[in-house]
């Protein structure tokens, strides 16, 4: 499983090669990513949509697209997202996980543990099309909706405060009445 500062990595990049592009497709051979919505309701939601920003909450992914909705994607243990470019055998769109083949020189994108491509959101980018997930075991979450429904789930609500956003002294505070070994605390 993506450990928290992996995540807090993709979501960085993913700032970089992915916010202020158009979602233009959508394409899966795994439907059932889409926890509560059918693959024509993914779409709905998200074609044509501009990415407006990209966060974490937890080690949940969050896109934020126009229109005031999230994309939230939870990896789990196999999951990876990555932005570039992937061609099929056949030239399809509409094709089987083992026929897309990256179409670039980006090293990660030849790792055999990317070459699982189950989702992929094209975008209107010539440097970054596809902004792909690689799901070997096909645990990854994938959800969609209005912000404030995604923010109130409890998956996101019940958590804890933010490793990267407390400060010391909050930090401090935190640990101050409590006694044992760190872990357990």
């Amino acid at each position: 499983m993506p450990e928290l500062p992996e995540v807090e990595t993709v979501v960085r990049d993913l700032k970089k090669r992915v916010v202020g592009r158009k979602i233009l497709d959508v394409w899966t051979d795994w439907p059932k990513y889409f926890k509560g919505l059918s693959l024509a309701q993914f779409k709905k939601y998200t074609v044509g949509k501009k990415i407006l920003g990209v966060s974490r909450r937890g080690k949940n992914i969050l896109i934020e697209i126009y229109d005031s909705h999230l994309i939230l994607v939870h990896l789990k243990m196999t999951g990876h997202l990555l932005a570039g470019t992937w061609k099929t055998t056949n030239n399809k769109t509409q094709t089987t996980k083992k026929e897309w083949k990256p179409d670039g020189k980006a090293k990660e994108m030849h790792d055999p543990k990317n070459g699982f491509i189950r989702l992929i959101l094209f975008l209107d980018s010539k440097e970054y099309p596809m902004l792909a997930l690689s799901d070997m075991r096909r645990f990854a979450k994938v959800l969609c909706g209005p912000k404030e429904n995604i923010l109130n789930l409890p998956d996101l609500k019940n958590l804890g405060p933010e490793a990267l956003e407390v400060s010391y002294k909050e930090f401090r505070e935190l640990f101050k009445t409590k006694k044992g070994k760190i872990k357990q605390v």
